[in-house]
């Protein structure tokens, strides 16, 4: 016992829970289930040997899984909105761990991010091996990009997107140059292209271009500059996924019928940009037809009412199961305006903590989960909650520790 109790009060101990988490996320759930259950089990014991520690910005997720609980009353689909509570549990188990665990210097909460970074450039060296491998044993060029690249542990391209970016600009701008790092930049940059996410890849590019102009010594932004330009010629000038999926978006987006047509049938040619943007359009009808502006239709009782339209519209059948793709219209369409807004403070949190520190890494957290919630309701899925808000806890407390620093 006193092992044990020696165990629970050393800050690395915490280090390895909290990058545990982050490194499940590619695993089946049960791996990500296992590790929240573990950390959340350490912190409620580590209490007898100090006090817990509030953060007034914990209140966000809290309350918002309240207002979740009390979608149950007037939720469309009782049976389905309780399965939805149990999946959105971690908007309370997460802050739950962070309050609960002892204090974390800044010097590891960086390590978290190290850590999980190196690790998420493993899994991206994993994923190219095993796509060779596959493309050898006579599958098509395909298997290099997009969803085929991590369907192997059946992932989402975008999901993972989001995950590799926040790592390599920690990388990029938080560590230092040795070969070990560069290697790790070298993978995530290449996997990040490979997994071909269209939104992913500009904000990552738009995040870094910010960075290299703050950090960057002048002969170190030229050398960046001339790389960036020449990768971009060559995507530009060959014939590659990347730049096919571009094309397409751009090409083959017919925006007004989309938000216009009444019938599309099953062979309708659609884009990721006008299928999000349908869904948009069919949230309007809702929000017209049904009332759902102050309540919505109740936590995880949408879907019925999305397929409804989707044959309304005589959309492919393969498309029926589809969420709303959005997690602004996600959150507002199931538990009405007062989700939405919560949806907003969450992002807004880390968005005053670039205002207030400086610190980069703020910043890019908040402009990489304010683009996927217009193409994903990230919110909505277990691997989201538990990266949302583990990102989440590590910059509210290295928020609290660059604050202390100032005053200091």
């Amino acid at each position: 016992m006193r092992h044990i109790n020696e165990l629970v009060q050393k800050e690395s101990t915490f280090l390895v829970l909290l990058t545990t988490v982050l490194l499940t996320l590619p695993l089946p759930y049960a791996f990500g289930t296992a590790a929240l259950v573990l950390w959340l089990a350490v912190s409620l014991y580590s209490l007898r040997f100090h006090k817990m520690e509030w953060n007034n910005q914990w209140w966000i997720p809290i309350l918002f899984y309240a207002v979740i609980v009390l979608s149950l009353m007037w939720s469309v689909n009782f049976k389905q909105s309780l399965r939805g509570l149990e999946r959105q549990l971690g908007f309370v188990l997460l802050p739950i761990a962070f309050i609960a665990m002892p204090k974390l210097k800044k010097a590891s909460l960086l390590k978290v991010f190290y850590a999980s970074s190196l690790g998420m450039a493993g899994y991206g060296l994993v994923f190219i091996i095993m796509a060779l491998f596959r493309f050898l044993s006579g599958n098509s060029s395909e298997v290099f990009f997009y969803h085929e690249l991590v369907s192997p542990f059946s992932l989402n391209a975008i999901y993972v997107s989001v995950w590799v970016s926040f790592a390599l600009v920690f990388l990029v701008f938080k560590t230092q140059r040795n070969k070990k790092n560069i290697l790790a930049i070298f993978v995530l940059g290449l996997f990040l292209l490979m997994l071909a996410s269209k939104i992913i890849i500009a904000i990552t590019v738009f995040i870094l271009l910010l960075g290299a102009i703050r950090y960057f010594s002048r002969k170190k932004l030229i050398a960046s500059g001339i790389i960036g330009l020449l990768a971009v010629l060559l995507l530009w000038f060959t014939n590659n996924p990347i730049k096919n999926r571009f094309s397409v978006e751009i090409n083959d987006s017919n925006i007004s019928e989309v938000l216009n047509c009444e019938k599309f049938g099953p062979v309708y040619y659609w884009t990721g940009t006008t299928l999000r943007i349908f869904q948009a359009r069919i949230f309007w009808e809702m929000l017209q037809e049904d009332s759902i502006f102050w309540k919505g239709y109740g936590i995880n009782a949408s879907q019925d009412k999305i397929e409804a339209k989707h044959k309304e519209h005589d959309l492919y059948k393969g498309f029926y199961n589809y969420n709303f793709h959005n997690q602004y219209l996600q959150a507002f369409a199931e538990v009405g305006i007062i989700s939405f807004v919560f949806t907003v403070l969450l992002l807004l949190v880390p968005f005053t903590g670039y205002i207030k520190t400086k610190e980069l890494l703020f910043l890019a957290f908040f402009i990489i989960m304010a683009s996927v919630f217009l193409t994903e309701s990230y919110l909505w899925r277990q691997r989201g909650i538990f990266h949302f808000f583990t990102l989440f806890g590590l910059l509210v407390l290295l928020k609290e520790q660059l604050v202390r620093e100032t005053e200091n």
